[in-house]
């Protein structure tokens, strides 16, 4: 049975989430970017980007580019354990370069350094954005993302998906584990060192388990922004009888930790204005996977129909927001299709965008795109899932 190795035994639990976050942005000219941001340190390729997904204002700025640069692969991991607990951490307001505060799933930008050791022996260097007008990656581009979502889940989380090579073997020492972390996340601030998630492996006698992750979504930023990323989602369901402890290290840029119910996270997001002080900093992308894992969850057993989710037209959605205006709506809100260019054809997200980042996301019918109808709202998903 896979086993999923823990750093520490004590369950790491925290306060609510506290969103103060700051973004660009002006009701005038809204956008939002998906949950994750670039590392501060300058001599580390960016690998914290993921999850992003940006909204085009209404009209095109007078400064962007005429070629718009091509969007960073990137990928996240949506790990649910057996309590239909989500994985969701907190980004540092102090260590995040913007965009902090954030709640966000684990995850990071696509490192050739680290997550192409699976690729065949002749296979070319390991490319870190597709090119112009191919949505999918390849299989052997897949595997690397999935491996980049493992190891970016260990770096900030803790949590390694992984099994011993030997049926045998005895699971590594928390020491061990946690000097392994510590060496990946040295490696990534640094120039001069050069240890490789593949050396991690190596040293601790570890493969991955790369099957037990499944496609979710696909979320590229839009070409007017001039950090764009192709963010491959991740399904997983965790061992049932793992019980990871999830602590922060001091060289990451992760505030807190969460196993949470995703009824439960969007019921703190939805709280009424005088708990707005705990409220989570959701983006758009992350509601909307929230409400898709609360309508499945609500079963017994969920796993089963989140799986065949994974597997039909749904898994294969590659969504790039765009902005449509209607008339008599709210002008500080901006209404978001997130139909193209292979996406969800049955919902509009909205949302309110001002200095504090978005608020009031809501997924609405595409009908009820005022949102005056009832509260509970069928995405193509849950409306794919009903049919499964």
């Amino acid at each position: 049975m896979p086993v999923l190795y823990r750093l520490d035994r004590r369950l790491f639990t925290s306060v609510l989430f506290i969103s103060r976050g700051v973004l660009p942005t002006t009701p005038q000219r809204p956008q939002f970017l998906g949950c994750s941001t670039p590392r501060p340190n300058p001599a580390r390729a960016v690998s914290t980007a993921h999850n992003t997904a940006c909204m085009p204002p209404p009209r095109v700025p007078p400064n962007t580019p005429a070629s718009p640069p091509p969007p960073r692969l990137s990928s996240s991991l949506l790990l649910l354990d057996h309590q239909s607990r989500v994985l969701v951490v907190q980004r540092s307001h102090t260590k995040s370069m913007s965009f902090s505060s954030a709640v966000v799933f684990p995850g990071g930008n696509l490192d050739p350094t680290h997550d192409s050791f699976l690729l065949p022996p002749a296979s070319p260097p390991l490319p870190t954005a597709l090119p112009p007008g191919q949505l999918d990656p390849s299989p052997e581009l897949v595997t690397a993302l999935k491996v980049c979502a493992i190891r970016e889940t260990f770096e900030e989380t803790g949590v390694l998906l992984a099994d011993p090579r030997s049926p045998d073997q005895p699971p590594p020492a928390e020491s061990d584990l946690s000097r392994a972390r510590s060496l990946l996340l040295d490696t990534e601030s640094t120039t001069t060192t050069t240890f490789s998630f593949s050396q991690v492996l190596a040293s601790l006698n570890l493969t991955l388990l790369l099957a037990s992750l499944h496609p979710f979504t696909t979320w590229i930023t839009p070409p007017h922004l001039p950090k764009r990323y192709h963010t491959a989602m991740f399904l997983c369901f965790l061992p049932p009888t793992a019980l990871p402890a999830l602590p922060p290290s001091p060289s990451s840029e992760i505030l807190q930790c969460r196993w949470l119910h995703p009824r439960d996270l969007l019921r703190e997001y939805h709280a009424p204005a005088p708990a707005s002080a705990t409220k989570p900093l959701l983006f758009p992308p992350q509601l909307y996977l929230l409400t898709t894992l609360a309508s499945f969850l609500r079963a017994p057993a969920p796993a089963p129909a989140l799986l065949s989710l994974s597997q039909s037209a749904f898994g294969k959605y590659v969504i790039q927001p765009y902005t449509k205006r209607a008339d008599g709506m709210d002008k500080t809100k901006a209404l978001l299709g997130i139909d193209k260019p292979r996406g969800d054809k049955a919902v509009w997200l909205r949302a309110r965008f001002g200095k504090d980042g978005p608020a009031e996301v809501e997924v609405l019918e595409r009908e009820d795109w005022r949102g005056e109808g009832p509260r509970a709202r069928q995405t193509g998903a849950e409306a794919a899932g009903a049919k499964l």
